[in-house]
């Protein structure tokens, strides 16, 4: 995932990249998973959706990632997928996402 923020029209690598997540109708995850920056020069993350605690073959992994960047403000952090208008004030109040709006893998083996 390319991720990265702009400050006067430069990009600026993010200070973290999270993952929350449930796997098939469990609840959502408490902690989220830490994506890792793979590229730095073209700001490209990743993570093993297979590396998830609980991961079992065939299941589906419903996520949202969160990017966060180096402000102490109220807007330090964005989401994808980007759907709401007026998000929450932290991520985590997205815990109740309605599954159509969320993103999904089926992993399979």
């Amino acid at each position: 995932m390319t991720a990265y923020t702009k400050v006067a029209d430069t990009r600026q690598q993010l200070t973290e990249v999270e993952i929350y997540y449930r796997i098939n109708t469990s609840s959502w995850s408490g902690t989220p998973v830490h994506m890792t920056l793979y590229d730095a020069s073209n700001y490209i993350y990743t993570y093993d959706f297979t590396d998830i605690p609980g991961f079992c073959c065939d299941d589906y992994i419903y996520f949202y990632v969160v990017g966060y960047r180096n402000d102490t403000g109220y807007d330090n952090w964005g989401l994808w997928p980007q759907y709401y208008e007026h998000p929450p004030v932290t991520p985590s109040g997205f815990s109740t996402f309605d599954d159509g709006i969320i993103s999904y893998c089926h992993l399979h083996s």
